[in-house]
């Protein structure tokens, strides 16, 4: 239950802290990984985000040049998913809503899209519908990962989203009325 609470619920878990049931959260650094949701960015972390468009671009050109489609689908944190997961993680690193923001990688791949034109599928509402708290979700409880119901979430969304942009024959009606 200890790790549950501090998880699923950090403010109720360090007001139980201060009743003497176990040590409050001790707050860390964020890791290097989290910069990217700085709400004002480091430099290092504008530079990376150049270096990726021009990848992007250099990517999008290529698979074009060979007579492809080239889409990008964001595949959120599970902290961009689950209310509980953000604020966990706020608690940890001590992450206030002024200089953080869980939306902004996806803010920062939308100007990408926009800047180098291409589109962009984004996973997170489509995760989001599916997420039910403590009764299951599209991702483990204890690991980070996509379970059965995100792995099957996005590939429902990805096979709507080419089927919509004429890029596959429609098979999901098929599947559905056989």
């Amino acid at each position: 239950m200890k790790g549950r609470l501090r998880r699923g619920a950090p403010r109720t878990y360090n007001a139980l802290s201060r009743l003497g049931l176990w040590a409050p959260i001790v707050t860390k650094v964020p890791p290097d990984q989290y910069e990217v949701y700085r709400k004002v960015p480091e430099p290092e972390t504008t530079m990376a985000w150049e270096r990726t468009d021009l990848i992007l671009q250099a990517l999008k050109r290529d698979v074009e040049a060979e007579g492809g489609h080239f889409l990008v689908v964001y595949v959120p944190s599970r902290m961009e998913v689950r209310d509980a997961d953000w604020t966990a993680t706020q608690y940890e690193y001590s992450m206030d809503d002024e200089e953080w923001d869980r939306g902004a990688v996806l803010a920062r791949l939308r100007a990408s899209a926009a800047s180098v034109s291409f589109p962009l599928l984004d996973l997170t509402p489509a995760l989001r519908k599916v997420e039910h708290g403590m009764l299951g979700g599209p991702y483990f409880l204890l690991d980070r990962h996509w379970n059965a119901v995100g792995h099957g979430t996005a590939g429902r969304e990805v096979a709507r989203d080419l089927e919509e942009r004429g890029w596959v024959p429609s098979c999901l009606h098929e599947r559905r009325n056989p």
